[in-house]
């Protein structure tokens, strides 16, 4: 028995509740927040791969920073929101509901217009996590909840309930 279940088994706090935490504790932590802070700082340039329209768009990037509205060359417009690759003559004729709006992203079908060339991170505001943090925190919670064991089942799950 952890000694999380023995402190709920108990109705009481731990022994060790007044102890400051471990060095690996303090390292976990520390890198959580370098993973959180890096990908908000990163957000506004995810998908930008030529370096001279990023250096135009944001010049250094030193502060949290809100996305470009447009995006040329944004494939976003060419990806099929009814399912996996790329929108086609046949996906959009397709009877399938569309997973984007319907399933998750619930707000944003819209966005996948092919006739606009928006940014992936379109309306998100300076400082938000993409979808990669948001994902890494449910992975963390689900392996704090089990203790640190690894569980497929509950993994899968933490993302199905997170994503729709």
């Amino acid at each position: 028995m952890s000694a999380l279940s023995a402190a709920a088994a108990n109705n009481g706090p731990r022994d060790d509740a007044k102890r400051p935490p471990s060095p690996a504790m303090t390292r976990a932590k520390s890198m959580l927040l370098g993973v959180y802070i890096a990908d908000a700082l990163a957000m506004p340039v995810h998908w930008y791969y030529d370096r001279s329209q990023l250096v135009r768009d944001f010049g250094k990037i030193s502060k949290y920073e809100a996305p470009k509205s447009a995006f040329p060359g944004s494939i976003l417009n060419l990806s099929n929101p009814k399912g996996p690759g790329r929108r086609t003559e046949a996906t959009q004729r397709s009877s399938a509901p569309s997973v984007i709006g319907n399933v998750i992203l619930h707000d944003k079908l819209e966005f996948w217009s092919p006739k606009r060339s928006l940014h992936y991170h379109h309306g998100m505001t300076a400082g938000q996590n993409t979808l990669d943090a948001h994902t890494a925190r449910v992975t963390t919670r689900q392996l704090i909840q089990d203790e640190g064991i690894f569980r497929m089942d509950a993994q899968r799950q933490a993302y199905i309930d997170f994503m729709t």
